[in-house]
């Protein structure tokens, strides 16, 4: 369970370049956020 001292961590995908346009699936975008800046 968070608590409220954990990192939180928030984005949105305004531009539609990492959720699916016509199924909101973001799995296919999931190796990005793990990727080294």
């Amino acid at each position: 369970m968070l608590s409220i001292h954990d990192p939180l961590l928030i984005f949105t995908d305004l531009d539609g370049t990492l959720l699916n346009s016509h199924t909101f699936e973001w799995q296919p975008a999931a190796p990005l956020a793990y990727a080294p800046a």
